[in-house]
């Protein structure tokens, strides 16, 4: 097994590095021309209305040692449309996201690679109902397994003994690895729920359990961005790390195909490793992230809702000593010229 998966780390990474020779994977478009008119938006204090035509873009911020910016203003953002200033509508801090309802898909890798006992197995099934226990009442989660197929365990739910029940059917593993693939069907799951819940923002999530090398997707990386951001769904991964040896005769982690094609980081979301199966600390950051994100939201021109073009999005703070992470780097317009 350990021959099996140390070939998939060598394919994967001359994949990778042939992949990255012909230029990022999401390489920035040029900005379109748009026109200068404004169309008028509301904004309410502890409720987004998704009103037709309104961006939303989830932010988080830390400083220099890590550590959640949680006391920011509208005024601090700056929010830009292929490099033009846009008005920001709505305006929400983090202090609200503590009660968001989330929408999350736990992806887990189950290809051959991937090594878990039953003990593991069950070790991932409590970190999953802890995290459950964390969040909003409202929040509903679905189980997806992937090898060489991917298969739906369990459909959206707020019942956490069925999220348990489909961790515990994901045990067998085999085949090979389509990661990008399952986060696809994961990112088509989430279209399917509603924005809003109960007058709320539903927040859109994948955490993708997985060593990292993908071998068999099919779907374009690009593209596959595309659709993340357009759907608004932010990625996590926890990655089982395979560790390789340095000339300090240390150990580090290996970069995956995952790592390489920054995936994760352009939907705003991060990447943890997991030296055990414990993943209670690891759910507990991602809780804490999210309940400390900023919600922004503007509308575009009716122009660049329907020229069928890519319009990237870019957040600002002018404020030394920080950082910050958005949901989505752009959107794509409709292409009316194919409707009629």
């Amino acid at each position: 097994m350990k021959q099996l998966r140390q070939a998939i780390i060598t394919i994967s990474l001359i994949a990778a590095s042939t992949y990255l020779a012909s230029g990022s994977a999401f390489q920035e478009r040029q900005p379109s021309a748009k026109p200068d008119s404004r169309q008028s938006g509301k904004q309410k204090d502890d409720v987004l209305e998704l009103e037709s035509g309104l961006i939303t873009i989830d932010v988080v911020v830390t400083d220099a040692q890590g550590n959640f910016v949680r006391d920011l203003k509208q005024t601090d953002f700056q929010l830009f449309e292929d490099n033009q200033p846009e008005k920001i509508e709505f305006f929400d801090k983090g202090v609200h996201a503590e009660q968001r309802p989330l929408a999350a898909v736990f992806a887990l890798d189950r290809s051959g690679s991937i090594e878990p006992d039953k003990g593991q197995v069950m070790e991932q099934q409590e970190s999953a109902k802890r995290f459950m226990d964390l969040l909003d009442k409202e929040s509903e989660f679905a189980v997806v397994a992937f090898n060489n197929e991917i298969k739906i365990l369990q459909g959206f739910t707020n019942d956490h003994h069925r999220i348990a029940n489909a961790f515990e059917k994901a045990a067998k593993v085999e085949g090979t690895t389509k990661i990008y693939d399952a986060v696809d069907r994961s990112i088509t799951m989430l279209k399917k729920v509603p924005l809003v819940k109960n007058g709320r923002r539903i927040r859109r999530v994948v955490i993708v359990v997985t060593d990292g090398y993908d071998s068999s997707s099919t779907i374009n990386l690009r593209e596959l961005l595309s659709r993340a951001n357009d759907a608004g769904v932010t990625i996590y991964s926890i990655t089982i790390p395979n560790y390789m040896p340095t000339y300090n005769g240390k150990k580090e982690r290996a970069l995956t195909l995952l790592d390489l094609s920054e995936l994760i980081p352009h939907t705003g979301g991060m990447d943890y490793s997991a030296d055990t199966y414990d993943f209670t600390p690891i759910f507990k950051s991602i809780k804490e992230e999210l309940a400390a994100s900023y919600t922004l939201a503007y509308y575009p021109t009716k122009t660049s809702r329907q020229d069928g073009k890519f319009h990237s999005i870019n957040v600002k703070i002018p404020k030394p000593g920080v950082k910050l992470r958005q949901s989505r780097q752009g959107f794509s317009g409709q292409d009316t010229t194919k409707q009629k």
